[in-house]
């Protein structure tokens, strides 16, 4: 599969729901979404914009974690340019395992958010 950018209005929207389990609301802006697959790997990179209540229901299914296990899950060469949780100063951690159903070997999944900002990243890698 390589490295895809996703562009598109309506590929975004169906790429949140596909990243994220769950239907996007009309609050989520500024989305953009990178899916890498390289032999039986994928990984995602999601960055968005949403209310509150719009973070609040996507952190119910995380624990919270810290910056350090953030960073190191959501490391590698094909991280997007837009990738920059430490210039917008996330605030709140969070990470949850077996995310991702059709991955037999693992999925883990991290979060990052700050409230104040509305923004949210999010990372998942599995095999």
């Amino acid at each position: 599969m390589g490295v895809y950018d996703v562009k598109s209005r309506e590929d975004l929207e169906r790429g949140y729901e596909y990243e994220l389990h769950r239907r996007i609301t009309s609050d989520v802006h500024d989305l953009q979404i990178r899916r890498v697959g390289i032999g039986d790997g994928v990984g995602s990179w999601v960055r968005f914009r949403a209310s509150s209540q719009t973070i609040d229901s996507l952190v119910k299914s995380f624990s919270p974690s810290d910056r350090s296990k953030f960073e190191d899950g959501a490391r590698g060469a094909n991280i997007p340019s837009w990738w920059e949780p430490e210039v917008d100063k996330m605030a709140n951690y969070y990470y949850t395992e077996q995310w991702e159903p059709g991955c037999s070997t693992f999925s883990f999944a991290y979060l990052a958010h700050d409230a104040t900002k509305q923004v949210v990243y999010f990372h998942h890698s599995g095999s």
